[in-house]
């Protein structure tokens, strides 16, 4: 029976009934030699660099997308932050909220310009029809 691995690479025994599992995955060549020189330096399998390494990344990641689930769910029920608790978690972080309003009103007015322009259609220009030019 293998067994798990802990951050100090010391054996634990897997909880009875359960056992480790294997996955294959296509790597870049370059991620490839980094994960085997790391595992050189520090004197790890790469099976374990690449296990602590999902782990890791794992935990930073689910957390954000259960958040992310949360938001979506409270937005379609139109649970908004109102612009005084918008301004105060900004102003908590340094940044004024008009600041971020501001750098974005250009990309939203390219944005709505951009969806109000019909779309040139190849018919439509002289090059694309000769018989229109």
């Amino acid at each position: 029976m293998t067994s798990a691995m802990t951050s100090a690479d010391t054996p634990v025994e897997p909880t009875p009934g359960t056992k480790d599992s294997q996955v294959s995955l296509r790597l870049p060549g370059e991620l490839k030699d980094r994960i085997e020189r790391y595992a050189q330096m520090t004197g790890r399998s790469k099976s374990f660099v690449a296990m602590e390494a999902l782990a890791e990344y794992l935990d930073w990641r689910l957390p954000q997308m259960q958040d992310l689930e949360l938001a979506i769910v409270a937005a379609d029920r139109g649970e908004f932050a109102s612009d005084a608790e918008v301004a105060v978690m900004f102003k908590r972080y340094g940044v004024e909220a008009s600041a971020i309003r501001a750098a974005a009103a250009p990309q939203r007015r390219s944005a709505a310009t951009a969806a109000a322009k019909p779309a040139a259609t190849p018919a439509a220009t002289p090059a694309a029809n000769p018989k229109r030019a």
